[in-house]
């Protein structure tokens, strides 16, 4: 099982992403699409908190959008990193170096996706 914070697992949205662009090794593929569906529900639910923040902090326009206004917002920041400091835990199949190296990923994608990588 691995552990981690949602602004974690948010900053390796994109890393995950482009992983599952690349041609990989059908078992790593496969592991990685799972993993995929379990980082997309825990960001659904992250954008539902942040959704409800808004509109517990904000106010709604003539048109009908919501906006926190200045006076609100650094109880809206504090509160969201409050949700985005919360821990998760998932079981993450680790893969190997090797396993990705058809992968083209930048140094910042290796770096949000450590915790899925062994050596």
């Amino acid at each position: 099982m691995t552990t981690m914070k949602l602004s974690e697992l948010k900053e390796s949205e994109t890393a995950i992403s482009h992983l599952l662009e690349a041609r990989l090794p059908v078992r790593v593929s496969y592991a990685l699409v799972k993993f995929m569906r379990v980082v997309k529900s825990e960001l659904t639910d992250l954008e539902d908190a942040r959704q409800k923040l808004i509109r517990d902090y904000g106010t709604k326009d003539e048109a009908g959008n919501t906006t926190v206004q200045a006076d609100k917002m650094e109880e809206f920041v504090e509160e969201f990193k409050k949700l985005l400091d919360q821990d998760v835990t998932f079981d993450a199949h680790k893969v190997s170096l090797v396993d990705l190296e058809g992968a083209s990923l930048t140094v910042g994608d290796v770096v949000a996706l450590d915790f899925l990588i062994m050596e």
